[in-house]
């Protein structure tokens, strides 16, 4: 069989990637599913009516909210296993090695990019990775794994920093800064 479109029907299709791939009817029955624990009391042919009613976005931010969404499968399985995962707040440079090698390659870009062609920026980022020391990134581990004993030392830890210690660490940047 040579080269070009599949003819007749896929068997064993993979399920949508994407709420955007569910049809309508797919949304609704899965916003009933989500809703039904809500609604008791309220009557199947109700609530399949309501949702049925309800446009394509509205149906999405539904099905997208995380109390229908249940835990992610990391988290299950780590629970499974036995551990508590503790999530770094997101771009924290201190103790997530990535974060201090996207900055240095970063800089470098923003250094070296004169801001006319945006195709520069990919040569540019090529070569910032380049121009890394091979020992930088066991340099990077060794200084996010100090950070991390430091935090653990002093009780530092991103989940149970309250929000009002949260706006203490907080800088305002202005114009006129």
């Amino acid at each position: 069989m040579g080269k070009g479109r599949a003819r007749g029907k896929i068997k064993n299709q993979d399920p949508p990637k994407s709420l955007s791939q569910l049809t309508k009817g797919q949304l609704v029955e899965r916003s009933t599913r989500l809703l039904r624990p809500k609604f008791p009391d309220l009557p199947e042919e109700v609530l399949v009516a309501r949702l049925e009613a309800s446009k394509r976005p509205e149906l999405y931010k539904l099905a997208q909210e995380p109390e229908h969404k249940g835990p992610m499968a990391v988290e299950t399985i780590v629970d499974e296993c036995g551990y508590d995962v503790l999530w770094l707040p997101p771009y924290h440079p201190d103790i997530n090695p990535i974060e201090q090698g996207w900055g240095a390659s970063k800089g470098y870009v923003g250094l070296e990019n004169d801001g006319k062609r945006f195709a520069d920026v990919k040569t540019l980022l090529l070569e910032a990775f380049k121009k890394v020391a091979p020992s930088r990134p066991g340099m990077i581990r060794e200084t996010c794994k100090n950070e991390q004993a430091y935090m653990l030392k002093e009780n530092i830890r991103p989940d149970n920093i309250t929000e009002q210690e949260r706006a203490a660490l907080m800088v305002d940047i202005d114009e006129d800064d």
